[in-house]
């Protein structure tokens, strides 16, 4: 009798032999990976059914296992419903046949094996008639090596995937491409009733994929998390062509986690278009606060986002607000690229305000290489969990990092408009250490408006703003508001007309050099007592009165004509200013105190970057080969 048992266990778990679910299902006792084969059942005997459907429908009698669904064929048109299932759609497309795949399976061990990366993918195209697959309940499903195409959903949401429920899915090797749909054009992945995980891995691709309002390539709303770690990960010319999130749009208290290196050489959201938020949009509801987190995970490929554009706010990111509910979107960004971006106004970044007669303003916040006030985890923060525990590393030495570069505040038409590279609404936030600005071009570079800070007043520490184009002041602060700038070297931008900043509100400038000859320096408009200047050298001083410790002069760089603002051991502004900690630019210690320099106020280099060593005898500005600049 035992043997028999046993018999029946292996025959019901193998892909040869079809059990009747309602007398015998071996899963309750042996939960195992199931096997079906779906292709051409007239030609090929090994073959389990002759549609995915079919297949998806038999492992729904076995709920205890997990079944992976062979698709031999390359091209498959069906709209399929997953519900409440542990499903691996693993795509062949006419790489084998089932009688030769069936020879190499051991369903009770390790499976069948994966095809390689040279077979073609198994297309299931929905042929532009409705949603290709629809997942519901508590799902747990992956595609490998399939492609999602031709899905529509009309007026609705996930043109070629819509999830909605908890467990997950998963793509690899996969892509979704030219889907169509209201919203969530490539997927609309929606966490209802629990926690759901999104998960974009190696080697895949959403592109083409259009909606008549929000979501090109990915909608991700609930309790719901997006994961885009791995290589070759690519999400690019998707459209939202009347509202937000080209690329991926965020809504509630959804998250995403974005680590990719992206796709041979090209960011990992690349090319979307939007009217808002051309690459990403963050959406607050009532339901909660979205975060979006970017952070790098290969050291020689920092994570970028880039070439997007959006023909009102944001060309790379939207961060929204709702006032009513107290909440906004939030960016937290690490080691990380945003390039080459268009919009009208905010071409990098757009951070949106909105108010209400009961709570007052609220406004989008952005932190770059920082960890927000009340970081517990907390609605509107960057949470607890880091992104090292996720794969996060610091960018190599030599790889292109912590930058915001070519972004262009221009209209759908490529025409310049009035609009900035940066803005930051009411009540909204900047907190930016570790950065620079370069080689953008806008009417200003960074706009702040609005009368108050709901967490902190906006501040830049240990940046570069080099190189940019302006029609006006490169800095705008407006309404009244507190800024300020620590640890910051402002040289080599073209201003068209005004003064290197507009200051209306409060201002705190100390440790920087603003080196900018032919520009007045500040325009300022409130109370003096508002005004704290200290330790600066600045280009020309008539314009800081009562400044302290600081003076005229022209600091000497390493390499300015090729960019490199670093400065030399005999430059004004070396071992300047007290010593505070932390790091600079490059994330070298601060507070270096060199024996060939004398300090001036103390050991602290000002500006962007801390010089580490110097030969002996570089003190003075004749000294012959004293560059000093050691990586």
């Amino acid at each position: 009798m035992r043997t028999r048992l046993l018999t029946l266990i292996f025959a019901g778990a193998s892909l040869l032999v079809s059990v009747d679910a309602a007398a015998f299902d071996p899963c309750t006792f042996l939960p195992t990976p199931r096997q079906i084969l779906v292709g051409d059942t007239g030609s090929d005997s090994a073959c389990n059914f002759a549609n995915i459907a079919s297949a998806i429908a038999d492992a729904a009698l076995h709920p205890a296992c997990t079944t992976t669904i062979h698709i031999m064929r390359s091209s498959n048109f069906e709209h399929l419903t997953i519900s409440g299932q542990s499903v691996n759609l693993q795509g062949w497309g006419d790489g084998t046949t089932c009688s030769s795949l069936a020879a190499q399976c051991d369903p009770l061990t390790s499976g069948c094996p994966s095809p390689g990366t040279a077979l073609p993918l198994a297309t299931i195209d929905g042929s532009n008639a409705a949603r290709v697959l629809v997942i519901t309940g508590n799902s747990y499903v992956s595609l490998r090596n399939v492609r999602i195409t031709h899905g529509e959903a009309g007026a609705g949401d996930g043109g070629g995937i819509a999830f909605s429920g908890t467990g997950s899915l998963s793509l690899s090797r996969s892509d979704v491409s030219t889907n169509h749909a209201g919203y969530g054009g490539g997927i609309n992945f929606k966490g209802s009733g629990g926690a759901a995980s999104l998960y974009l891995l190696s080697d895949t691709t959403l592109f083409s994929n259009t909606v008549a309002v929000s979501g090109g390539g990915i909608r991700v709303e609930g309790t719901a998390r997006l994961f885009a770690l791995e290589s070759q990960t690519y999400i690019h010319f998707n459209h939202a062509l009347s509202g937000y999130g080209g690329g991926i749009e965020l809504v509630g208290a959804a998250r995403a986690d974005i680590g990719s290196p992206g796709y041979n050489g090209d960011g990992v959201v690349s090319y979307n278009d939007a009217v808002n938020g051309g690459g990403v949009a963050a959406l607050p509801t009532s339901n909660g606060e979205p975060v979006v987190r970017l952070f790098t995970t290969d050291p020689a490929n920092s994570v970028q986002i880039d070439n997007n554009i959006a023909s009102n706010h944001g060309g790379a990111f939207y961060l929204g607000s709702d006032s009513s509910d107290l909440s906004v979107g939030v960016l937290c960004a690490y080691d990380f690229r945003i390039n080459n971006n268009k919009g009208a106004d905010g071409a990098a970044l757009y951070a949106d305000s909105d108010s209400s007669f009961s709570y007052g303003d609220q406004g989008g916040e952005i932190y770059l290489n920082t960890v927000p006030p009340e970081a517990t985890g907390g609605a509107g923060h960057c949470g607890v969990e880091t992104p090292p525990a996720l794969g996060a590393v610091p960018c190599a030495a030599s790889t292109p990092c912590n930058e915001l570069r070519g972004n262009q505040a221009k209209d759908s038409n490529g025409q310049p408009t009035s609009g900035a590279a940066i803005v930051v609404g009411s009540a909204g936030s900047i907190e930016a250490e570790r950065f620079s600005l370069r080689e953008n071009g806008a009417a200003t570079l960074l706009r702040l408006t609005g009368t108050y800070e709901y967490y902190v007043p906006p501040v830049l520490r240990n940046c570069l703003i080099a190189d940019n184009h302006t029609q006006h002041e490169l800095i705008s602060v407006q309404d009244g508001r507190g800024f300020g700038i620590n640890g910051c070297t402002i040289v080599g931008n073209a201003i068209d007309n005004g003064y290197v900043m507009y200051v209306n509100g409060s201002l705190t400038l100390v440790n920087s050099i603003i080196d900018q000859t032919g520009y007045s320096v500040l325009d300022y408009v409130g109370e003096i007592a508002n005004r704290s200047i200290n330790y600066v050298i600045a280009n020309e001083t008539f314009t800081l009165p009562g400044a302290q410790h600081t003076q005229g002069n022209t600091p000497v760089y390493v390499d300015a004509a090729n960019g490199n603002y670093h400065l030399t051991a005999n430059s004004p502004g070396v071992d300047y200013a007290p010593a505070q900690g932390g790091s600079d630019l490059d994330g070298k210690p601060r507070d270096i105190d060199l024996a060939a320099v004398a300090n001036l106020y103390g050991p602290r280099d000002i500006g962007a970057y801390e010089l580490q060593s110097a030969p002996a005898g570089c003190s003075t500005a004749d000294t012959i080969f004293c560059n000093g600049f050691q990586p």
